[in-house]
């Protein structure tokens, strides 16, 4: 009878359905694991196998400069993150920058899922969606510009030093 009552005051929490949008998302993400550990060699018609010898050849001060170049890298990123963003701290910025890359860079349609992963992140933290959208724009022109002037820098000194020629490099 209470639970009629509280029912019909609105003060109980409306039932979801069975498949909601996080199982939905750890469906969609087994999947993709399945599909990157199964799936993929067979279509490739190869194996994980050569990957490993590569991945077994790689020093391992090659392999803590690497990490190290990458958290830095992260880490630079943040500062654009937190600037795109007023009120987004540094740590929100590397939990932004990793969760969407991962995201990203793994699931089919993956540029799209991870700005929703992000935009669903920045809304938990209390951000507007007029904030997020003024963050995305923001974010993704520094990104595509910073791309932009290191490979015009890579090109102007290979121009400089004569590596490009007007044959094949």
């Amino acid at each position: 009878m209470t639970a009629d009552i509280g029912e019909a005051a609105g003060t109980v929490a409306p039932r979801r359905g069975w498949f909601g949008p996080r199982k939905f998302a750890s469906v969609a993400a087994v999947a993709t694991v399945v599909g990157l550990l199964m799936v993929l060699p067979k279509v490739l018609g190869t194996s994980w196998n050569p990957v490993g010898t590569v991945l077994s050849q790689v020093p391992l001060n090659g392999l803590v400069l690497l990490t190290a170049l990458w958290f830095a890298g992260l880490w630079s990123y943040a500062w654009v993150l937190t600037a795109a963003l007023p009120g987004l701290t540094h740590r929100q910025a590397l939990m932004l920058n990793l969760t969407g890359s991962a995201v990203a860079n793994v699931a089919p349609f993956g540029g799209a899922a991870g700005v929703g992963m992000n935009f669903a992140m920045a809304r938990s933290w209390r951000f507007t969606k007029s904030n997020f959208a003024t963050f995305t724009a923001v974010s993704n022109l520094w990104d595509w510009l910073g791309k932009l002037v290191v490979a015009g820098g890579v090109l102007a000194w290979l121009l400089v030093s004569g590596t490009l020629t007007s044959g094949p490099m």
